[in-house]
């Protein structure tokens, strides 16, 4: 298992970093995840060949993305999602 954190003392060391505008509108959560190893390296593939993904980008996407097709209506989280879909600074 592989671990992932958005905690802003970790985003400084992520190989692929985050804007300093995007976490400061959105105020981040920490979150600790474990991730099965071949999970890790699709992302890590699909990150080298879209560089302008990084990996809280995707998270975001993804999170934001399943919730709405689950159910949670929401204003906010459809824009976080258009936002992180389009890189923008939310």
């Amino acid at each position: 298992m592989w671990m992932f954190s958005t905690d802003k003392s970790v985003l400084g060391r992520c190989i692929y970093p985050v804007k300093k505008d995007f976490l400061m509108k959105t105020h981040p959560v920490s979150l600790l995840v474990d991730v099965p190893e071949e999970l890790y390296q699709s992302l890590q593939q699909y990150l080298d060949s879209h560089t302008l993904w990084h990996q809280n980008r995707v998270f975001q996407a993804a999170l934001s993305l399943f919730l709405m097709q689950n159910g949670v209506a929401n204003k906010q989280l459809s824009s976080l999602y258009l936002d992180s879909l389009f890189d923008r600074v939310a």
